[in-house]
């Protein structure tokens, strides 16, 4: 058989570390290119949600065997609030470690000075656009939610009240009339800054990461992360604000191609609401 006249294929196109790429859209590559390397996928994602929800479910079983009567305000309430969050920003960075090439790369785990501009701006765009959505939620009958969180915090802070000075070792004695307790203090830190984090590695992160690989358009991975990350909440009745400020966190990933952006916003959404709810109980 003659041998065809035709010219070799062209190479597949080389990523910065070298190697051919994975992007299944070579014509429009992303901000900050997948290596070969990288197994993780969709699969990766969704199982992040199983992660959080099954290590929610171990840990409520847990007290209710160890201790059924402990009181809310004690202990229990940051390990019921961060342990499900810890674990699943540990299988998040897992994922990257042993299926990729680490979170940097991967995730797009990276933090430049102009992502502390862009983080305030969109806060303010975020807030402006919630604003909007809760009047129009107003308008149509629906009550103003309330995040699970806070409602967690200020049932926690009525347990405080009851409290004698000799009551719990938890107890800050900032006033004898006040419920504010170190547990709650550490929740309402750990919101601010941690939370942020790992919320932004799970869906601006893996989930933006892995439908970008599939090769969705950026416009449609804005939507569905966003609505993947109002669902995961769990708080049918806050839907449309969360997934509002999930498009507001999705911009700094779309504008810059990495989440340091969307870090800044949701630890500046988070801060504010912590500090109004603290004042307050």
């Amino acid at each position: 058989m003659a041998e065809s006249s035709l010219p070799p294929p062209p190479p597949p196109p080389l990523n910065p570390a070298g190697g051919a790429s994975e992007w299944k859209d070579q014509g429009r590559p992303p901000l900050i290119p997948f290596p070969p390397s990288a197994r993780w996928g969709l699969g990766d994602a969704l199982a992040s949600f199983g992660v959080f929800v099954v290590a929610s479910i171990v840990l409520v079983g847990i007290m209710a065997l160890v201790a059924p009567d402990a009181a809310l305000n004690s202990p229990w309430l940051p390990l019921l609030v961060a342990g499900p969050q810890i674990a699943q920003g540990a299988f998040v960075w897992w994922v990257a470690r042993c299926k990729g090439t680490g979170i940097d790369r991967d995730y797009g785990m990276v933090v430049r000075k102009i992502d502390w501009l862009i983080g305030p701006v969109l806060v303010v765009g975020g807030f402006l656009a919630v604003a909007g959505v809760v009047a129009a939620m107003n308008e149509l009958g629906a009550e103003t939610p309330t995040a699970s969180v806070a409602e967690l915090l200020e049932d926690a802070a009525d347990e405080g009240l009851d409290d004698s000075p000799e009551g719990s070792d938890g107890l800050v004695k900032v006033a004898d009339t006040s419920g504010l307790t170190i547990w709650i203090v550490f929740v309402a830190v750990f919101a601010a800054t941690a939370v942020p984090v790992i919320e932004e590695l799970v869906y601006r992160g893996l989930w933006w990461s892995a439908l970008l690989k599939r090769g969705m358009s950026e416009w449609w991975v804005l939507l569905i992360t966003s609505a993947a990350f109002a669902a995961a909440h769990f708080e049918p009745s806050r839907f449309p604000v969360l997934f509002t400020l999930g498009i507001a966190l999705g911009m700094g990933r779309l504008l810059t191609g990495r989440i340091g952006a969307s870090i800044i916003t949701h630890a500046l959404i988070n801060g504010l609401g912590m500090v109004a709810l603290l004042t307050t109980v």
